[in-house]
Order: structure tokens, then sequence, then C-alpha cells
């Protein structure tokens, strides 16, 4: 695979997670007001961002020519470490989001400096940042066309969405993304009766999925068997589960808190 990653010098020798952490000053001119921070969850900005980038080129087959799809984009933590690693006239970095005052900082701030990159506004219903949304969540289309990306990727997006969301979204993805192209998924996953330690403190929502909160249902973990029947269901296959530390467990993946899975669309 060719390393489109000058950018990132640090990622590619030794530890990538000791560069990682020692990374500091890769602030490209876009970084968005602490308040558009917080929105999306606060922590260290910069350094998940890089932590998600660096996955999305490990276990995605980056090239500088590929189109990717990020939906939640939220205030471009990813979008602006991306957007400049792809070709300014074959690549294509696509996001969109139900925060509007998110989409509007990363449409002035991230696409000037990087036409690649393209932001959208999704009018879906959501109780934190879009509570007069117009679309639900399970009937919402991309505004893409069909089989345009080589790689979807969606940083804690199904944590915050039930099933017929997660199920419409995954229709929605097989449909614009190409043959062969990748998906990365973030999930809570628990394991049908076994539970990790922080898994069991969570309620039962329904016969696949848990929550903190029977009465605000977010966040939500499902059970690793229904992801995966659902993923092949919609022409996804799944071929890699990276276990995060949420659930108590010892983690198998990149540092972070959510499983990740890698699927490949058939």
């Amino acid at each position: 695979m060719k390393k489109p990653l000058s950018a990132l010098p640090e990622i590619l020798g030794g530890d990538p997670m000791e560069g990682l952490a020692s990374i500091r000053s890769y602030r490209s001119t876009a970084y968005p007001p602490e308040e558009l921070i917080e929105r999306i969850g606060g922590g260290d900005f910069n350094y998940y961002g890089l932590i998600n980038t660096y996955e999305v080129i490990a276990a995605c087959g980056f090239q500088p020519h590929h189109w990717i799809l990020e939906p939640g984009c939220g205030s471009g933590r990813n979008a602006r470490l991306l957007a400049p690693l792809l070709d300014r006239n074959a690549g294509r970095y696509c996001g969109f989001d139900v925060d509007k005052p998110c989409i509007d900082w990363c449409r002035e701030s991230i696409a000037p400096l990087y036409p690649q990159a393209r932001f959208e506004q999704a009018d879906i219903q959501n109780t934190a940042y879009n509570p007069n949304g117009s679309i639900p969540p399970d009937s919402y289309r991309f505004p893409y066309d069909e089989a345009c990306f080589d790689t979807v990727f969606l940083p804690s997006v199904f944590t915050h969405m039930t099933q017929t969301g997660m199920e419409n979204y995954l229709s929605e993805i097989y449909r614009v993304i190409k043959p062969g192209g990748r998906v990365l998924l973030w999930f809570f996953l628990y394991d049908g009766e076994t539970l990790g330690h922080e898994t069991s403190q969570w309620k039962q929502l329904d016969a696949v999925t848990r929550c903190r909160d029977i009465n605000f249902p977010d966040p939500v973990a499902y059970e690793s068997r229904y992801v995966y029947e659902c993923l092949r269901r919609y022409g996804l296959s799944p071929e890699l589960r990276m276990r995060g530390a949420w659930d108590g467990f010892p983690p198998t993946g990149m540092v972070g808190g959510q499983d990740r899975v890698l699927a490949i669309r058939r």
C-alpha cells in the first residue's frame, strides 16, 4: 500500500500510539472554538482526531484519490486531518451532521482551505442537536449518488442511535459505497450473556440493545450477534472486530473506549 502520510511523519515510524501521544503541534489553521469542541463531547480534539485518522488509514487502505464519507462529522475533528491527505482533484471527503453550528463552521473554516472537502447539514430529528428536524433517522437518505465512496467511517454514531436508525444507515451505506469498499464502524458491543462489568450495569432496552437510561436511550449498546446479522443483511461483510475498553474486558484495538468493526461491501 502506498503511504500518503507525508503530513503525518510521526505516525509512520515506531510505535504508532507513542507517535500519536507525542503530537501536539499538528494543527491545521482550521481549529474550532472550544464551544464547538464541547458540542461533540469535549476531550483532546487533536489527539482523538489523529487516532481516528490513523485507524481509517490503517484499516481502510487509504489512497489520496479515494472518496471518503463520514456521517456524523461534527466540527471537523477528522475532516481537518484527512482532507489535506487527499488529492485536490481526484480525492473527496464528504461529511454530514445534524448539528448546524458545527456544519456552518466546517463550511466556513475547512472547505475554503481544502476544496476536496464538502459538508452537509442533515435535517434529522435529534433531541440534543436538532430537536426540530424534519426527517426521522430511520428514513433519512444520504445526499450522495450510488457507489461513489471507497470508504465510509462512523466514529461514535451508532452509539447514539437505536435499531431502526442504525439499519437505515447501514442500508444507505451499502447504497453509496463501491463494491469492495471498506466501512469502519464504532459501537458499544456486548456478547449475549457474556457481559463485562460496565455492560451489566446497563438496562435492557429490548432483545438486542442496552442503555444506561430507559427514558433517554443514549448511549446505546448492541448485542454483537445482532450487529453482525444486520451487516450481512445489508451486504456488508464483517471482517474484524477491535474490542474497546468500555465494558471492562481487555481491549484489542486502538486506544479508546468503543469497539470498532471493519466490514467490506460485497
